[in-house]
């Protein structure tokens, strides 16, 4: 046998690290026909993104014709064929879309942002259409009620000492403050904040988008702003016409095996309303980065797949718990059977060990109503659920979804629960669907 020499060519900013990596199918092919062939099993195999040579990865291939093909986390679908001879090495590079702006490649790599800019006149798209969603399904025009924005937001305010049910302080109901201030007139970032806020200067621009960058700590890495940060969990906030987004900052997250903090990148785009999200953000973790693509988008088999190619990652939960909740995530959507597995327990000490994350919780209550093997993985439900809501709000888009899911199946005949499911329930509309994680517009839409 010989060897297949796969990559994918995408200029991709890199901070440091291998390049990242997605899973391709490899199947065998009758370039006569045009048709895959059945007597040969697909092979699925990790293909490096990179726009240097020599990050391709060999793959063992019997002679024969193949057909290698491969979705992006943007939705963005690529293939091509190669004929294995028996008597050398091949290699197959299989070229992505170039990112409009080298700033704009980790923002272009996850879908946020697409390689033209969008065009005003057909930009009433809906609600919360992301780059993404526009490749996916094409643009179809909707009248709005009222005029676009012309002015692209470039205000972006870190919230150095957030109000207590933002900071994670105990007995503060968030979802119902949250409720309140989403049903406000008119809401400015102050509210959220106990003290000055700090504006956040953008990384590059153009006329459509803006892009920023920081990381928790003091690290100077891809040229981003070290927020010097002590909380327990930091939120920015992008003011617009009378309303707000509140991004909840994944951070800090440190690299594995480095330890250096990843940067969190967020980016601004035009909007055709007040209603529609400006704001989408992403980890340049070169390893995990393309994983959260997939979470966002939904498509949760790929997600897993990388998850198990990244185990030893995800299993590190005291170094990065927030990488550990992704990919719980992945392995909780993807159970198919109500056997005890190894990774259970993974869950088990997320929802134990950081009782700052309210995504841990959810996940457990989850997996106990998954499994449902007795009234005790009902009662356990339950009981992680309510937990779950008093940590306050997740993390992950996917967390706030999970929990209202949860909420609906146990809430009946439990009054507590049921106060509890209409908060959440008011509250998740508001979220920003396209976001892997939580993204929440406030104020008159």
């Amino acid at each position: 046998m010989k060897h297949l020499h796969l990559r994918i060519n995408k200029d991709l900013e890199s901070d440091g690290g291998t390049p990242p990596v997605v899973f391709g199918t490899i199947s065998g092919f009758d370039a006569s026909s045009g048709r895959k062939r059945r007597d040969v099993t697909p092979r699925r195999e990790a293909i490096p993104i990179s726009g240097n040579p020599a990050d391709a990865r060999p793959v063992e291939l019997a002679p024969g014709q193949y057909l290698v093909e491969v979705t992006m986390p943007s939705g963005e679908i690529i293939s091509n064929q190669i004929d294995m001879t028996p008597d050398e090495d091949a290699s197959l590079v299989l070229q992505a879309e170039e990112s409009p702006h080298e700033w704009l490649s980790w923002q272009h790599l996850m879908g946020n942002v697409a390689t033209s800019p969008p065009i005003r006149e057909l930009s009433y798209v809906g609600r919360a259409k992301s780059a993404k969603t526009t490749a996916r399904r094409g643009v179809r025009a909707k009248a709005a009620a009222a005029s676009p924005s012309t002015d692209l937001p470039t205000r972006l305010y870190w919230l150095p000492t957030p109000i207590p049910i933002l900071a994670g302080a105990a007995g503060n109901d968030t979802w119902t403050v949250l409720n309140e201030l989403a049903a406000a007139d008119s809401i400015v970032p102050e509210v959220l904040n106990v003290g000055p806020l700090r504006e956040i200067p953008s990384y590059d621009s153009d006329a459509q988008r803006a892009v920023y960058r920081v990381v928790h700590g003091a690290g100077t890495t891809g040229a981003a702003l070290a927020l010097q940060s002590t909380l327990q969990r930091d939120f920015i906030v992008v003011p617009q016409q009378g309303t707000i987004e509140l991004l909840s900052l994944p951070m800090p997250w440190p690299v594995i095996p480095s330890g250096r903090e990843a940067v969190v990148e967020i980016v601004l785009q035009l909007t055709a309303h007040v209603s529609d999200f400006a704001a989408s953000m992403t980890v340049r973790d070169d390893r995990l980065g393309v994983f959260l693509g997939y979470l966002s988008s939904g498509s949760l088999a790929a997600v897993r797949e990388i998850a198990e190619d990244a185990k030893e990652m995800l299993y590190e939960k005291r170094l990065n718990p927030l990488a550990a909740v992704a990919g719980a995530y992945a392995m909780v959507a993807t159970a198919t059977n109500d056997s005890r597995e190894n990774w259970h327990q993974w869950v088990e000490n997320l929802a134990n060990w950081s009782p700052h994350i309210p995504d841990g919780a959810i996940q457990l209550a989850q997996l106990h109503l998954r499994l449902r093997r007795s009234k005790d993985d009902l009662d356990a439900a339950r009981h992680w659920l309510l937990e779950g809501y008093r940590r306050g709000l997740p993390y992950f888009t996917m967390g706030v979804r999970w929990l209202l899911d949860g909420l609906e199946k146990v809430a009946r005949q439990d009054s507590t629960m049921e106060d509890m499911l209409k908060a959440v329930r008011s509250l998740a509309w508001l979220l920003h669907p396209q976001s892997p994680f939580t993204i929440m517009h406030l104020g008159p839409r």
